[in-house]
C-alpha cells in the first residue's frame, strides 16, 4: 500500500509519562490522519516506524518508504537532532527530493517541520531554515520556559493544539491535492492584495496566526513567506524588499522586547516597525499597530519602544495605533483594507475618464513570462506601428512594483494580449483567470478584445489548447504580423466601450 505522509520522529518523544497512555506522537498521528481523510474526502495513509531498533539495517527498513512517500513530516526536538536515525531519514528524503527541485511544488515544500520542543533555527539543516514550521509549544513570559501544546481539553493549550493541527492538515492537503492533479507549478495570483504581517514575539504568536488566517480567508496574500534573516543589515534589506510590495502593514505588539539581531541594538519588532515607516511615507500604505488592552510591560526597552510608537502616531504619519480586543482590531483592519480598495477604484475611474477625454488611442496590455521578453518585442513594435499604445507586463528588474503595475493595467487597458511561449498552460490559465478578476479590482468596462498568441516552442499541450475566453492566434517559428490581424481588426471594429 502506498502512503501519503512519512512521519520522522525521535522515539523518545513518543514515550508517555503515564503508564498505559498513548504518547504525543501516537495521538498526533491519529488526529492528523483523521483530519486529512476529512479534507481529502478519502482515506489518508500516514506511515511511521513504531519499532525501530538499533540493530536493524536502515536501507532494508526505510529506504523504500522514503522513496515512495510524497510528503515528509519531521517532528523537530532536541532529541530529533541527537538521533542518527532521524537525521538519516531526513537527509535521504532531501537527497531524493531536494527543496530546489523535486522537493517543491512551486513555492510549497514537500517537507513539513512540526516543532514539538524549541530548537534554534541554526540547528535545522540549512535547506530547511527558511521553512516557517508549525510550533506546538509556547513560551511562558514569567519563567521563559516552554509548554508543549496538548490535545487534552482540560489543558489551556488544547485550543492552540487543534488550531495548529488544522493549519498543518490544510497545508499538507494542498500539497497532496496539487500533486494528484499534476499541478507541478502553481502560479502566484497577482490579483491578490499583499499585506505585510510583521513577525511577533512569542507572546503574540497565536494572535498573529489568528490574523493570518483571517487575512488569507478574506483573499489576501500575506508576507513574509519565509523566516526573517537574523543579521541586522540583511534583515533591514529583506524587510524593505517585501514591504514595498504590500498595500498595508500590520504589527502586533506584546509585552516582550524580543530578539536583537546580530549587529543591532534594536529588536526585530522595532526594526520591522522602523523599516516599514521609512516606506510608509507614501499615503497609500498605512501601518496598523495593535496593542492588547491593559498590556503589562516590565522591560524598560519595550516601554521606551511603545512611547516611540505613540509619539510617531501623533506626528501626522501613516501609523494607526489601536488598543482594543483582537476581534475589534481585525474588524478595523478589514475595514481599512476595503476603504483602501474603494479609494483605488475611485482613482482608477478618474484616471480612465481622463484617458478617454484626452485620447482615443486604444491601450493593449501585453502579458508575457519574463523569459519571453525578447520574443514579444516584434509584436509590441508592430502593434505600436498600427496606432495602438502597448503596456508590457513588468519584471522585478524594471524597478516598479510588479503587482501594482499588473493590477493597474488589468483595470485600465482596453485590450489584453497574452503571449504563450516558454511557460506552461497553468501559467496561461492563471492569466485568463486574472482577466476575469479585473472587475473585482475596480475595472469599469469590458475588454474590447482578448487574445492569446501561441508561439514556439511547439508542444502537444499547445496543440491541444482551446478556449472560448479569448481569440487564439497560432504562430510557428519567427514573427508573422498576419497572425495578429484578427486581433487588430477586432480592435478597429469596436470603439472604446462606455463604462459598465
Amino acid at each position: 500500500m502506498s502512503h501519503d505522509v512519512f512521519i520522522s520522529y525521535a522515539h523518545i518523544d513518543n514515550e508517555s509519562l503515564e503508564e498505559g497512555e498513548k504518547g504525543w506522537v501516537d495521538k498526533f498521528h491519529y488526529a492528523l490522519e483523521i483530519r486529512l481523510k476529512q479534507l481529502l474526502h478519502k482515506q489518508a495513509h500516514i506511515w511511521r516506524d513504531p519499532e525501530l531498533e538499533g540493530n536493524r539495517i536502515f536501507d532494508e527498513t526505510l529506504t523504500n518508504r522514503i522513496h515512495t512517500t510524497p510528503v515528509l513530516l519531521s517532528i523537530f526536538s532536541p532529541n530529533y537532532f541527537q538521533s542518527d536515525w532521524c537525521q538519516r531519514e531526513l537527509n535521504q528524503f532531501l537527497q531524493q527530493a531536494p527543496l530546489d527541485g523535486a522537493g517543491r511544488i512551486g513555492e510549497l515544500a514537500k517537507v513539513f517541520k512540526v516543532i514539538k520542543t524549541p530548537v534554534s533555527r541554526e540547528t535545522h539543516p540549512e535547506t530547511l531554515q527558511k521553512l516557517l514550521g508549525y510550533e506546538f509549544f509556547e513560551m511562558e513570559s514569567s519563567s521563559n520556559r516552554h509548554r508543549e501544546y496538548s490535545q487534552d481539553k482540560r489543558e489551556d493549550s488544547s485550543l492552540k493544539y487543534w488550531t495548529k493541527l488544522e493549519d498543518l492538515a490544510q497545508d499538507i492537503c494542498k500539497v497532496l491535492t496539487m500533486m494528484e492533479e499534476g499541478t507541478s507549478v502553481p502560479v502566484e495570483d497577482h490579483t491578490k492584495k499583499l499585506v505585510f504581517l510583521a513577525e511577533t514575539t512569542s507572546d503574540r504568536r497565536d494572535d498573529r496566526d489568528n490574523v493570518l488566517r483571517e487575512l488569507e480567508g478574506q483573499g489576501y496574500a500575506v508576507l513574509p513567506k519565509h523566516p526573517l534573516p537574523i543579521e541586522g543589515p540583511q534583515l533591514r534589506d529583506h524587510i524593505q524588499g517585501i514591504v514595498d510590495q504590500a498595500c498595508l502593514s500590520v504589527h502586533l505588539i506584546g509585552e516582550r522586547f524580543g530578539m536583537v539581531p546580530e549587529g543591532e541594538s534594536k529588536s526585530v519588532i522595532e526594526i520591522q516597525q522602523e523599516e516599514v515607516m521609512k516606506s510608509s511615507q507614501q499615503p497609500h500604505r498605512p501601518c496598523l499597530v495593535w496593542l492588547p488592552p491593559k498590556l503589562t510591560i516590565e522591560e524598560e526597552r519595550q516601554t521606551e519602544f511603545l512611547q516611540t510608537l505613540r509619539q510617531t502616531e501623533t506626528a501626522g504619519t501613516q501609523l494607526e495605533l489601536l488598543e482594543a480586543p483582537l476581534e475589534e482590531f481585525k474588524t478595523h483592519l478589514l475595514d481599512r483594507l476595503k476603504q483602501q480598495q474603494a479609494e483605488k477604484e475611485k482613482a482608477i475611474n478618474s484616471q480612465e475618464t481622463e484617458i478617454s477625454e484626452e485620447s482615443s488611442v486604444l491601450t493593449i496590455y501585453l502579458v508575457c513570462d519574463p523569459r519571453d521578453r525578447e520574443a514579444v518585442e516584434p509584436i509590441q513594435a508592430h502593434l505600436i506601428d498600427q496606432g495602438f499604445e502597448v503596456n508590457l507586463s513588468a519584471t522585478e528588474e524594471d524597478g516598479v512594483n510588479v503587482r501594482e503595475w499588473h493590477q493597474d493595467n488589468l483595470c485600465i487597458c482596453d485590450a489584453s494580449l497574452i503571449f504563450y511561449g516558454v511557460t506552461t498552460q497553468w501559467w496561461l490559465k492563471s492569466q485568463l483567470m486574472e482577466l476575469k478578476k479585473a472587475l473585482g479590482l475596480g475595472r469599469t468596462k469590458p475588454y474590447v478584445a482578448k487574445a492569446i498568441y501561441v508561439s514556439s516552442p511547439v508542444t502537444p499541450e499547445k496543440e491541444r489548447f482551446r478556449t472560448n475566453d479569448a481569440l487564439v492566434l497560432r504562430n510557428g517559428q519567427g514573427f508573422n504580423p498576419e497572425i495578429l490581424q484578427p486581433f487588430i481588426q477586432k480592435l478597429r471594429d469596436h470603439p472604446v466601450p462606455p463604462p459598465l
